[in-house]
């Protein structure tokens, strides 16, 4: 019968590919990377605010409170067109793992857009398309509140 027929089709028996999640107005992206070397910041998120948009950065000691810096509304929208031209939307269910390196990084990637709609992505020594562009732009744009960091803590910035 027809149910057969349906079941035959090519391509039913792999894993569903988790859909892409279409780009609207990023409400927080949180990204992280980790290598070897331990770093004084973990986890880096820009977050819409009431006055804008904020760079908060984590710190993995875990004793300090995470840094808050605010930032102009602006690098939301820049956020935004990076997700875009990257294709990152289709990122969102990527897991991957690369157990051959011994050495390597590994990866946390969130996304949160105001209509509640998410993207997650996390790997170890296995990357999305585009995983270095995009993470080369995002360290950019959080870069002056890392520098703002370091700044005001002279001590660490050694290590981050």
């Amino acid at each position: 019968g027809l149910f057969g027929a349906a079941l035959a089709l090519p391509g039913c028996a792999r894993t569903p590919k988790t859909p892409a999640v279409p780009i609207t107005e990023v409400q927080q992206i949180s990204f992280s990377k980790q290598g070897m070397a331990r770093t004084a910041i973990t986890n880096r998120t820009i977050r819409r605010t009431d006055q804008g948009a904020e760079i908060v950065l984590e710190l993995w000691d875990g004793e300090e409170p995470d840094s808050v810096y605010p930032a102009d509304a602006s690098i939301l929208q820049e956020a935004r067109e990076l997700l875009e031209t990257y294709d990152a939307g289709n990122w969102n269910g990527f897991k991957g793992s690369n157990r051959a390196v011994l050495d390597g990084e590994s990866f946390g990637f969130y996304v949160e857009f105001t209509d509640g709609s998410t993207i997650s992505a996390y790997g170890t020594n296995s990357f999305p398309p585009h995983y270095q562009e995009v993470y080369s732009a995002l360290w950019d744009l959080t870069a002056p509140a890392q520098e703002a960091y370091e700044l005001e803590h002279p001590e660490k910035s050694s290590t981050l």
